[in-house]
Order: C-alpha cells, then structure tokens, then sequence
C-alpha cells in the first residue's frame, strides 16, 4: 500500500502469474519458474538453507533511530526455517532491533552467499526451544550467555549469490 497498490491487487497478480506458469509461490513470496535460454537459473531453497546453516559468521544489518545503518557480526544458528542469535541485552543491535525490528543478516561460504530479510523476534534465553542451544553449543563449542536476549529472523525475502561456475 505504500506504493499505491492494494494487498488484495498484488495478491491477484501474483495468482495470475502462478496460473500462467510464470511463477512457483513460496513461503512469503514467489520465484520464477522457468527461465529463457541462456538466464541462470535460480537455486532452490535448499541450496540457501544449506549455506544459512553452516555459515560460522554472520552479518546483521539494522538501523538507529536516526536511519543510520549499523551491521555486526554475530555467531548464529538455523533452525526451525529461522536464524537464531544472541547479543547483549544493551548492545546497539539490540537498542536498534527493540526499536525498529526490521533488520537484514547476511551469511556466506565459499563463493556462495545468502542474504535474508526479516523482523526480529525477541525472547529470553530460556523461552528458546532446546534444540537452539544445542545447536549453537555443538557449533561453536559453548552455549550463549544465559543472560543475553536471543533474536529469531524468519526470513521474509532471501537472496542468494554464487561465483561458481562463473
């Protein structure tokens, strides 16, 4: 609506591409499903998934109050189609993700990267789900502060690039 065009228009047009063979619906939003002769095509989902669970650094981007930007490194794990991450309960990624959730993380291996875009999920550590803590324990040979706020980013929009093969 922002841009002058209703939910209910976007969603329509978005039926009628699936319909037509132009576009694959996913999880919040959808993909082209062919290609012409000669495009690269895209990866599957898998492929970005992949690359968000093994990653060992991750990137987040959010932004002050004044909209500058801010991005960080940070220790993270996927589970459960989400990003998990601890910080501070005072560090500026947690003063800018408390005030504007809206945030970005990036994460790559290799030639291969994956950004996705999300809304920060704040919770204690203790209302994680236990396989969160084990994960991160076994990736990177302890577990969070348990005093540190945990952040949750389902993926909203992903993108993903590749020097494979170029």
């Amino acid at each position: 609506e922002r841009l002058g065009v209703s939910v209910v228009t976007v969603r329509s047009d978005l039926d009628l591409l699936t319909a037509e063979g132009s576009l694959q619906r996913v999880r919040g939003g959808a993909i082209p499903s062919a290609h012409r002769a000669g495009e690269r095509s895209l990866e599957p989902w898998s492929w970005g998934e992949e690359i968000l669970r093994d990653a060992h650094n991750y990137w987040v981007a959010s932004a002050r109050a004044d909209g500058r930007p801010h991005l960080m490194p940070v220790w993270a794990v996927w589970y459960d189609g989400a990003l998990w991450f601890s910080t501070g309960g005072e560090s500026r990624k947690a003063r800018n993700l408390a005030a504007r959730a809206e945030c970005s993380i990036g994460a790559e291996r290799g030639p291969n990267a994956v950004i996705v875009e999300g809304v920060a999920g704040r919770l204690a550590a203790a209302e994680a789900p236990g396989e969160v803590a084990r994960l991160y324990a076994a990736k990177y040979g302890g577990g969070y502060p348990d005093d540190s706020p945990l952040f949750r980013i389902e993926p909203h929009v992903a993108f993903g690039f590749s020097e494979e093969g170029e």
